[in-house]
């Protein structure tokens, strides 16, 4: 949801808005944020670069998967948007260097398709960006910072700086 239509819907100084604050919308920010989505949890997601997909670069690097990830990104609604770069990962061959021995894993052997997924961090980045677009309970600032933290007994007061001004959040403890 954009900023605009959350804060239609929202007081700026609501402190029942949101139950949780994320800061840093990365790859770990931006999927715990829409899996509380997905449990129907408001959280505020706070970013500071802007809302970008990137373009691939040379030094791009891949993500390994574990079929419980990928999993875990269909339930939060992720993978319909990445599935289109991934590729699955049919074995795995476990070693070490200067070790004696080696493990191999092959999905057939197992019954499955594929043991997982490879996917540049870009498309899953840019996956997550695209679920945060439709996510109904995530209120996503960026690029945005969280300015000053004031907490006592009951509460965190939080100033966040975005390009619209500073906003303030209370999140009961």
């Amino acid at each position: 949801m954009g900023v605009a239509a959350y804060h239609a819907r929202m007081s700026e100084n609501d402190s029942a808005h949101a139950q949780i604050l994320i800061v840093g919308g990365g790859l770990v920010g931006s999927s715990l944020a829409l899996a509380l989505d997905a449990a129907d949890v408001a959280c505020t997601l706070v970013e500071a670069a802007p809302q970008r997909i990137d373009a691939p670069s040379v030094e791009e690097r891949n993500l390994a998967l574990a079929r419980a990830t990928v999993n875990g990104l269909q339930a939060i609604g992720v993978w319909a948007h990445a599935r289109a770069e991934a590729q699955p990962m049919r074995g795995v061959l476990v070693s070490r260097a200067g070790d004696f021995g080696s493990l191999r894993l092959h999905a057939h052997e197992a019954g499955l398709d594929s043991l997982g997924h490879t996917l540049p961090a870009r498309a899953l980045g840019a996956a997550l960006q695209s679920a945060l677009g439709v996510a109904r309970q995530v209120e996503h600032l960026a690029p945005a910072r969280v300015r000053a933290l004031h907490v006592d007994a009951a509460a965190a007061r939080v100033e966040i700086e975005t390009a619209q001004g500073v906003l303030t959040r209370r999140y009961a403890l």
